[in-house]
Parts: C-alpha cells; sequence; structure tokens
C-alpha cells in the first residue's frame, strides 16, 4: 500500500510539475530566431519521387507527401545562454525558450521550470562554455532519427565552417549502443562530443541547426567517416526480412509470424532480427543486400548502407500508419522503393499480414528492383 501511494504521489507531483512548465515558459518571439538565422533552405524535396507503387493506400499516402515543404537552417545566437537537459531547448532570459533550438519542437515538453531555477542559484552542477554546438533533437535516441537528423547535422555544419567548438549530446542518445559505436569514429575526426547528462549547460554562443532530411549528400559524408563499406554489386545477393523481436518492442508487431517467414523463407529470404546485431554487423550486411523486405520502423534504416549498388525496399505498414520517413530514403538513394498496407493494430500492438497480398508483392519486388 505504502508503494502504491508513493507511486500515485509522484505521478501527481510530476503532472503538477508539468503545469507549472507549461504556465511559465513562453516561446521567444520569431524575430529573434530570424536575427540569428544564418542559413536557410526550403524545397519540396520529395516531388519527383515516383508514385506508381503496389498498393493504392500506399501511393495516395506518398503523393501527399510529396508536396510537404522540408526545410534546413543554422542559428549562431549570442547572449546569456542556458540549455535545458530534459528537452534541449536554448533558454534565453525571461522564461522564454528558442522553438528553433530543438527541430520538430511541437513533439517536445516545456523546460524544466525549478531546474532552470535550481541551476541559476547553483544547487544544480552547470557545464560553462564560451562557444557550444547544440546536436540536441526530439527523437535523438532513435536509431532513424540519429541518422537522419542528427549525424548529417555534421556536414552542414563542416561545410559552414562551424564545427570547431564542444557538441552537446543528450544523455538518452549518449547512452544508446549504437552511438557508443560510432563515437571512436567521431572523435577520431576532431569533434568533441560532451555528455550533456542533467546538467544545464551556460554558454554565451550557441549554434544550432537542422539539416534537409533524407538527403543523400549528407547521408554518403557521414557514412564515409564512419567508415562504412562499399557495395559490390556483383556479390551483394542477399534477400534480408529484418524484424525485430526484442522484449521491450511493443508497437507494430506481426501477428501471424510465422506463417509470414515461411512465405519469405520460400522466396530465399533470411530472416534477421536487428535487435541481435551490432552496429557493424548491421553494416556488413545490409552493404551486401539486393532486396530487403522490413515492417515499418527504424530497423529500415539500414538501407543506407547499401552503398552504390541497387537494392529493392518492399516496407510493411500496419494500417493506421503510413509515415514516408522510408520511401522518402530509398528514394534518395536510389533504390526501389514499395508499400504494402496491411491488417489494422490490435491493443496489443499486433498486426496481420495478409499473405496472398504479400506473395504478390514479393513477386513483385524481385521482378522490378
Amino acid at each position: 500500500m505504502a508503494d502504491t501511494s508513493r507511486s500515485l504521489f509522484m505521478r501527481l507531483l510530476a503532472a503538477v510539475l508539468r503545469r507549472i512548465d507549461r504556465v511559465v515558459w513562453r516561446a521567444a518571439p520569431e524575430h529573434f530566431a530570424e536575427r540569428s538565422r544564418i542559413h536557410e533552405r526550403k524545397e519540396a524535396i520529395c516531388a519527383h519521387y515516383p508514385t506508381e507503387l503496389g498498393d493504392e493506400r500506399v501511393a495516395r499516402r506518398m503523393k501527399e507527401c510529396n508536396t510537404w515543404i522540408q526545410e534546413e537552417f543554422i542559428h549562431r545566437v549570442h547572449g546569456d545562454l542556458w540549455l535545458d537537459p530534459g528537452t534541449g531547448f536554448v533558454l534565453l532570459p525571461g522564461m522564454r525558450y528558442l522553438p528553433a533550438s530543438l527541430p520538430y519542437d511541437y513533439q517536445a515538453d516545456k523546460p524544466s521550470t525549478f531546474g532552470y531555477l535550481a541551476a541559476r542559484s547553483r544547487m544544480r552542477p552547470v557545464l560553462e562554455f564560451d562557444r557550444v554546438i547544440s546536436f540536441r533533437d526530439v527523437n535523438e535516441h532513435n536509431y532513424f532519427h540519429f541518422f537522419n537528423d542528427v549525424l548529417t547535422k555534421i556536414p552542414l555544419l563542416g561545410a559552414a565552417g562551424l564545427l570547431d567548438a564542444p557538441i552537446l549530446i543528450g544523455r538518452r542518445l549518449y547512452q544508446q549502443p549504437f552511438f557508443q559505436a560510432v563515437m571512436p569514429a567521431l572523435e577520431k575526426a576532431g569533434l568533441k562530443l560532451i555528455d550533456q547528462g542533467r546538467s544545464h549547460v551556460r554558454s554565451r554562443e550557441v549554434v544550432f541547426c537542422k539539416s534537409m532530411p533524407y538527403a543523400k549528400a549528407y547521408l554518403d559524408p557521414v557514412l564515409d567517416l564512419l567508415q562504412a563499406p562499399v557495395s559490390d554489386e556483383r556479390s551483394g545477393s542477399h534477400k534480408v526480412f529484418l524484424v525485430r523481436r526484442s522484449a521491450h518492442t511493443s508497437q507494430r508487431l506481426v501477428g501471424n509470424m510465422a506463417a509470414v517467414e515461411e512465405v519469405l523463407t520460400a522466396h530465399g529470404f533470411m530472416v534477421c532480427d536487428t535487435g541481435r546485431l551490432e552496429l557493424r554487423q548491421q553494416m556488413e550486411l545490409l552493404s551486401n543486400t539486393r532486396w530487403l523486405v522490413t515492417v515499418h520502423g527504424a530497423g529500415a534504416t539500414n538501407m543506407i548502407f547499401r552503398r552504390g549498388a541497387p537494392l529493392g525496399v518492399l516496407e510493411l505498414f500496419p494500417a493506421e500508419t503510413i509515415p514516408p520517413h522510408y520511401y522518402a530514403l530509398a528514394n534518395s538513394l536510389g533504390h526501389g522503393y514499395d508499400g504494402l498496407v496491411c491488417g489494422t493494430s490490435a491493443p496489443n500492438g499486433e498486426f496481420i499480414i495478409p499473405l496472398d497480398r504479400l506473395q504478390r508483392a514479393l513477386e513483385r519486388l524481385c521482378m522490378g528492383a
């Protein structure tokens, strides 16, 4: 009973603190961000990507997404600046925050009021710099967003000559095994990476940016930096079905997996659980993969490791969600792409893949890619 009461109290306290944060913090006026912007580009980057896809629902969704305007920017801000460890927002005097300092800020909570006040009064440790670069991102700890939104800041800022300061990495990302796997290569390239941890950062200058998503022009130098292998079209003939069977996976579970695996193995596909592979192993596997089938999820990011050789991709969606991330990524990289909408997810996250439609999609994939 005591544990239950304490748990209820902690949840109530957290809710009260979040409410206070929402009341106290205000976004800085747009003109402040405009003054600090030193680079900006906007473009409908997917406008020319093909939409003759096997599933009409996927085709309609991608036609819609192809009209979206994507943006890229670099900001260089001066002043008495603080960075919130929980969200990554740049904080300004007067309890204001810079929305642009956190790409996709609409998905984030407000900064911590009590954490900020405690840091300013030196009740909590503070990291201090003259100049710092923020690599913070709402989804920084996600494998796809790490490659698409975080690492691609390196070539963007490098081209602008702005990589000559410590780089802040959020704790959720810093602790990820895939980040630890690439950190030696990043440090070897001369980047000074700082785990922000739970500490506020104070700096007189902050550089932050957002790179154009799905951009091969940024992914290629990142892969060079990580020494990812270049694919050999003559020897790369693997057929791979990427799955994730980790115990913590609670979404996009295939309810008829045994039957699906039987169909795929009959077509020559090997079943691969990405949760059991280290990053270097995933690089090597996908470098030699010619046809890839994957349930929608971060594991599909591994298509970036098929470099300089063709790849055919089939993405399987639960009916309630058809995000365009891997369609855009595949087309940017020059890979063939098709998608298949399956059943609606049950409350436990499971959805059913229709075997007859899967058969036809596999035939299109291997014949046309």
